[in-house]
């Protein structure tokens, strides 16, 4: 049977007590020692050898933010890629972003410039954000198409800076650094971007009339002209009109069996260049008012132009020869009647170089008829104004001799007056010219 007396007393054991590495995770078995066993603050760093507690001793969520003091894990702690670092730090939403973003220049989509952007900086995103640095001005990102970015100034400047424009309509054409857009017909322009532009708009010509009985009738007015430059446009479709011509007159020995027309207005954006009034006709009405007026025929009142666009018909008031005048144009106004039964040229148009970078006349006046002279005719043709006015006829016997010639296509020239008819051909119709169709050209820095 086993001795039972007195034990001896039980003596705590200390760190000291065991020599060092005398114990090792062999010698102990799983679960012997476990949380409990452990006083707070019996185990400090010193007594842990370099790598001794790793991932694997340490159960999922052992350790929650109640067993760290504060401070106790820091930047050089952590990294994306475990190793101690300082050039990342883990964020909210477990990503790992750059350190030291204390600057506009650090931040994402931003950039700090000596200078402004440019059309072709190219940033990733519409929203960018440019401090010109140097200036204090800046821009945000609104189109970043490549090497056609748009950057919109939200500094104290006015100044966007946006690609040169470029636009779609019409036929396109280039010279000495200008694209240009021609309009022969209605139809569509539609500029990239905001910017200004130069133009051209002329109307289409009035028509002449035809002669009624022998006298002579009116030449038709040009059409109205308008030239500028440096106009605000805007990237937006513009619907451009292209005047026709007015139709031409006819008379015969008894009746006016068609009254000449007026031409039609050409417009574009707030712009518009007036047609030009038809010529008059003999004991019938007067020219047509327009962009320019149309002539008088013998004794019944001219037209009137517009003010900034073109000028008044001539006047026609021989009750011995009984010519007409000739229509208004942009740079002059209709011919009176000329002596001898000669009819009144046209007025001079106005010279442009938009449209082929070399000076070309518009909106002449067409001539006006000549008149039966008392029976003996009258065989002048009086000229249409330079810019596409049509020549008066003749006061002749010869059939065809005394119709009016159209004024040009695309120049807004107005249509030349028939003259007069005489002897056997008297009661035939003598018809007038057409007006000219007018144009719009518009041009800017290529």
């Amino acid at each position: 049977m086993p001795y039972l007396g007195k034990q001896p007393a039980r003596v705590p054991v200390t760190a000291a007590d065991i020599p060092d590495d005398s114990i090792t995770a062999a010698k102990i078995l799983d679960g012997v020692i476990t949380a409990e066993d452990i006083g707070a603050g019996e185990v400090d760093t010193a007594e842990l050898a370099a790598d001794a507690v790793d991932g694997t001793k340490i159960a999922d969520n052992a350790i929650g933010n109640e067993h760290l003091e504060d401070d106790a894990v820091g930047i050089d702690e952590l990294s994306a890629t475990g190793t101690a670092s300082a050039s990342t730090f883990l964020c909210g939403n477990n990503t790992w972003a750059s350190a030291g973003v204390s600057t506009l220049a650090n931040l994402t989509d931003t950039t700090v410039s000596a200078s402004d952007p440019e059309t072709d900086s190219n940033p990733s995103a519409t929203g960018h954000l440019w401090v010109n640095k140097t200036s204090g001005e800046g821009f945000i990102a609104t189109d970043v198409t490549t090497d056609e970015n748009v950057w919109t100034n939200i500094g104290r400047g006015a100044s966007n800076i946006a690609p040169d424009m470029t636009a779609t309509g019409g036929t396109i054409t280039t010279y000495s650094g200008y694209r240009i857009h021609t309009f022969l017909s209605s139809g569509t322009f539609t500029p990239s971007t905001d910017g200004t532009v130069d133009y051209l708009i002329v109307g289409g010509g009035g028509g002449g009339h035809g002669s009624y009985q022998s006298p002579g009738g009116g030449g038709g007015g040009a059409g109205g002209f308008l030239t500028g430059t440096a106009f605000a446009v805007t990237a937006q479709a513009y619907s451009i009109t292209v005047g026709a011509g007015g139709t031409k007159g006819i008379g015969d020995g008894s009746n006016v069996t068609q009254r000449p027309t007026s031409g039609g207005d050409s417009i574009f954006s707030s712009l518009t260049a007036e047609g030009g009034g038809h010529g008059g006709g003999y004991s019938s009405f007067d020219g047509g008012d327009g962009g320019s007026g149309g002539g008088e025929a013998f004794n019944y009142g001219n037209g009137l132009g517009t003010s900034g666009q073109g000028n008044d018909g001539g006047a026609a008031t021989d009750s011995a020869n009984q010519a007409g005048a000739g229509g208004g144009g942009a740079g002059a106004a209709g011919g009176d009647y000329a002596g001898g039964g000669g009819g009144g040229i046209g007025g001079v148009g106005l010279a442009n170089s938009y449209r082929t970078n070399s000076s070309v006349y518009y909106a002449g006046g067409g001539g006006g008829g000549s008149g039966y002279t008392q029976g003996s005719g009258n065989t002048t043709t009086a000229a249409g104004g330079n810019g596409g006015g049509g020549a008066g006829g003749q006061s002749s016997s010869t059939s065809g001799n005394c119709d009016g010639t159209d004024g040009a296509a695309n120049t807004g020239g107005g249509g030349g007056a028939a003259g007069g008819p005489i002897g056997a051909i008297d009661q035939t119709q003598q018809p007038g010219g057409n007006g000219g169709s007018g144009i719009v050209v518009i041009r800017y820095a290529a």
